[in-house]
């Protein structure tokens, strides 16, 4: 049984997983990115206004259960606070934003609450004589906040006159590696999908990086490696599986024991090291997602329970979207997230080769939690990513992809 005085992240970690797990298992031959940090803090500020059934069911989906809701809060703010929090090096923009009906109909004490907790922005909008309009304050808002990354976050006819309110995170992370990788080694090299078929992909090496984070997981049959940020507070964990096609097998062993051994116990090496440039989308349709980890009732008109936040008020749906950019200078990232209510109505020197499927996260070790977690099944080809050069024009060869993690768009 929780208990209630368990630690947030352990709760966000574990959400993470579940989520993982459910995505890799609705889309096991596709790529996968996805900011769990960012669906947590929307759907924690939707469970706060969600009573009986649907309060039960978001904190056992949220792992929350059996935290009284006040720890909830006195937790939530401590980790935004923390999510917000840059550096000289490194830049991490998180903004959360409530976007009520002008009417009023969202109770006062609701805003109240998660604009205290959450650190929100309070703007209202009128959905029912300008819904289209609202919407693209509320995407101009999303883009402004994520470095003009996330575009169009709520799609055409998102919103109409039933909307009762729009609630919005962003996360926005931008960091150079602590060792970079030079441009002058990066080559083409032969990518292995699960099936055996070969790719032609953009490597780039460094050979001999000294002081990178490395081990061997036995457990998991694996290798891990953190290639860290300028700021070490946050770094990017790669688990590359021994074999071709092992990611399936070395996913369905995840656990938070198993996560969080990914992460400790990495020892300082000088490694070999051999990581393609990607970018990568992902799209995701967060109510069947959440609705099959048991989030139910408060995607249903008729059984929703929001009272904590107005009446007769139910998530009408959910859309989630991802990019993310990796090259030889370090990472770029972002996630977006929006909840849209409607009426009722050592010496030696290692190999780690990521020449086939692997994992990776973007881990922020203040938190304790992935900011990010992906994996790659399907690069793009060096054909693909030339044809994408050339229709950016300016970019140079060099710098041509800045390791970038665009947002998650999701709608409620």
């Amino acid at each position: 049984m929780a208990s209630s005085r368990r630690d947030i992240s352990d709760c966000v970690n574990e959400f993470t997983l579940a989520m993982y797990r459910q995505i890799t298992a609705d889309k096991p031959a596709e790529n996968i990115f996805i900011s769990p940090s960012s669906v947590a803090i929307v759907m924690t500020m939707v469970y706060v206004g969600a009573r009986k059934q649907s309060e039960e069911q978001m904190a056992k989906t949220l792992r929350l259960t059996n935290m009284k809701r006040r720890y909830v809060l006195r937790q939530m703010e401590r980790f935004v606070e923390k999510v917000e929090k840059g550096s000289k090096y490194i830049t991490i923009k998180a903004a959360n934003s409530l976007f009520p009906h002008s009417d009023k109909r969202i109770l006062e004490e609701y805003v109240l609450t998660v604009k205290k907790y959450f650190r929100t922005d309070v703007k209202p909008k009128d959905f029912t004589s300008e819904p289209d309009k609202s919407r693209l304050e509320i995407n101009t808002w999303v883009e402004e906040n994520t470095n003009g990354k996330i575009k169009n976050l709520l799609p055409e006819g998102a919103l109409n006159s039933r909307t009762a309110m729009v609630i919005v995170n962003t996360i926005y992370f931008k960091g150079n590696w602590e060792i970079p990788f030079d441009s002058k080694y990066t080559e083409t090299k032969d990518f292995v999908k699960l099936n055996g078929d070969k790719v032609n992909v953009r490597m780039m090496r460094a050979k001999k990086m000294e002081d990178v984070c490395y081990t061997k997981n036995r457990k998991l049959n694996c290798k891990v490696l953190k290639l860290s940020y300028k700021d070490r507070k946050v770094g990017m964990i790669i688990v590359l599986p021994k074999e071709n096609d092992g990611l399936p097998a070395l996913e369905r062993k995840l656990s938070l024991d198993t996560l969080r051994g990914l992460v400790s116990g990495l020892d300082l090496v000088t490694a070999d090291v051999s990581l393609l440039k990607f970018k990568l989308e992902s799209s995701v349709q967060l109510k069947q997602l959440l609705s099959a980890l048991g989030m139910v009732d408060v995607f249903d008109m008729d059984k929703a329970d929001l009272s904590g936040m107005g009446n007769d008020l139910f998530v009408s749906e959910a859309y989630h979207k991802t990019f993310i950019d990796v090259n030889e200078e370090g990472t770029e990232a972002g996630a977006a997230t929006a909840a849209v209510e409607e009426s009722r109505s050592l010496e030696e020197t290692y190999r780690f080769n990521a020449d086939h499927p692997f994992l990776f996260m973007i881990w922020h070790y203040g938190l304790d939690v992935p900011l990010f977690i992906g994996r790659l099944l399907e690069p793009s080809t060096v054909a693909e990513a030339s044809f994408e050069h050339k229709r950016q024009g300016s970019r140079t060869n060099d710098v041509e992809e800045h390791t970038k993690r665009r947002r998650q768009d999701w709608l409620w």
